[in-house]
């Protein structure tokens, strides 16, 4: 089933599921002001009370169906115009998994008075989403405008935390050796029972849930939780900057707002303003739908695989690079011998993987958009390309990154989007925001390996596991040696 919707997408030149899934970005640090620690359920409610948005408690529930409130560009999330409705409107919903140690009952409770507290303080959160206008053009497909009817779900109707029942263990994860067994575990035994991936066209048949929340109880003392938003409301920024919200929420701090109103939200498209239209159409239009096609006939030999990466052998790698650029002599303006733990590990990508000629990096856009801020939701993301093999090097990547591009207006190759040679790379690993409470601690949180599945194109996501390690989820078709992977896995 998820095969045929998948070429249905196709047919309608959409990008496929996993590409627009996360926003690659640094990091968006923002201080929060420390409240005293909340040990009462009382005075949760109490704080969480004084701190819900005021918009939403000020309008009747029969106000959400209003034209004005319905026009408002809050709920306008993808205009008909361009490549971006499309991709919105099939795309996966954003969902990982975390495994925390030290959770207690008083943590649970504080959660589910924090997810409620977001969805008061977000509003679009309560909606469902629905085609407001739908057109067809043959043979490019179908585009549509989605906007988001909010007030459906809300907290004193719907029950926003779903509780999961644990299966067996064997060992139980207080006996976990290591980083690399309790990541094999969850992904294998806990991942299919809280994974909840749906599509935004599903949404929209169905009226589904926008947001939704699972926990799970697990023996000795450990809990698992996944979080679970539409693809048509948020974007990777987004998606942690809600869960930033809970986590502060939870501990009595005073959460970052997001604004929702910008809009250019319903406009942006998802390639860079160097595009030209010919490019445009290489990326996104017949060349990549072509090889898509080609590649789906060899798609079944594709295997999911997660890598564990160390933190301290990256920055051993980071330190050895820059100390050979220095000794060199050779002076690169633009990186300067700078390169992150992320540049290190998409050069090791590039390394191994040998059937893809061009990848694409996604840039997060805020604050370098005209008009496009910080603290500004929805979905704002730019997919870079790059050819692989000149990016074996990290300085080379970095500079690329810091420059924003690298094939020039007009220049971008159509041969490999013909012959399905094109993938993507996608970081979550600076964005990520985690969900702590006093006494608890990660053991490991990752992406579902849904969002690769069935994806007939190399794709890989970066991720932060935990402290000492970053991960990586792929589905390279074709593998080959690279001593940098090498020197920096686990």
């Amino acid at each position: 089933k998820h095969r045929l919707r998948f070429l249905a997408a196709v047919a309608g030149t959409v990008l496929p599921r996993s590409l627009s899934c996360f926003t690659f970005a640094p990091a968006l640090s923002c201080p929060v002001q420390r409240r005293p620690y909340l040990t009462a359920e009382e005075e949760h409610k109490s704080y969480a009370s004084q701190h819900y948005s005021k918009r939403w408690v000020s309008i009747p529930s029969e106000d959400f169906a209003s034209p004005d409130f319905l026009e408002s560009p809050s709920y306008l999330v993808a205009h008909k115009r361009g490549r971006s409705s499309n991709m919105i409107r099939r795309s996966p919903s954003l969902s990982g998994l975390t495994i925390c140690r030290g959770w207690t009952s008083h943590a649970t409770k504080a959660l589910k008075l924090a997810v409620e507290a977001v969805v008061r303080a977000n509003p679009i959160l309560t909606g469902v989403v629905y085609e407001a206008k739908k057109a067809f053009v043959l043979p490019l497909g179908g585009t549509s405008e989605l906007r988001i009817r909010p007030g459906v779900y809300t907290p004193e109707s719907h029950a926003f935390v779903t509780e999961v029942n644990a299966p067996e263990f064997s060992p139980p994860p207080s006996q976990w050796i290591n980083d690399a067994e309790a990541l094999n575990y969850a992904s294998e035994k806990i991942a299919p029972l809280m994974d909840e991936i749906d599509f935004t066209y599903d949404q929209v048949r169905h009226k589904t849930p926008l947001f939704s929340v699972r926990i799970m109880h697990l023996p000795d003392g450990y809990f698992a939780y996944s979080i679970r938003m539409s693809h048509a409301v948020v974007d990777g920024v987004t998606y942690f900057d809600l869960i930033s919200q809970i986590a502060s929420y939870m501990n009595g701090w005073t959460p970052k707002p997001i604004e929702w109103d910008n809009p250019l939200k319903s406009s942006h498209e998802l390639y860079p303003d160097s595009f030209s239209k010919r490019d445009a159409d290489i990326s996104y239009g017949g060349p990549f739908l072509l090889g898509i096609l080609k590649n789906y006939a060899a798609h079944q030999h594709r295997q999911l695989k997660y890598l564990l990466l160390s933190k301290d052998k990256i920055r051993e790698k980071r330190n050895q690079i820059r100390s050979q650029y220095v000794a060199s002599g050779v002076r690169n303006g633009q990186t300067q011998g700078k390169v992150s733990a992320n540049d290190i590990i998409t050069a090791a990508l590039c390394q191994v993987c040998r059937s893809t000629h061009i990848f694409a990096f996604t840039q997060n856009c805020r604050g370098i958009k005209d008009g496009v801020a910080h603290q500004d939701g929805g979905n704002y993301f730019w997919e870079i390309p790059f050819p692989r093999e000149a990016c074996t090097d990290p300085l080379v990547f970095r500079s690329i990154f810091e420059k924003g591009a690298y094939y020039e207006t007009n220049a971008l190759p159509a041969l490999p989007f013909q012959n399905g040679r094109v993938g993507r790379i996608t970081s979550l690993a600076s964005v990520t925001q985690r969900i702590l409470f006093p006494g608890t601690e990660i053991v490991c949180q990752f992406p579902f390996a849904s969002f690769v599945k069935d994806i007939p194109m190399d794709v890989a996501i970066i991720f932060r596991v935990n402290r000492e390690n970053w991960g990586v989820l792929h589905n390279f078709f074709k593998l080959g040696q690279s001593d940098l992977l090498d020197d920096i896995l686990v």
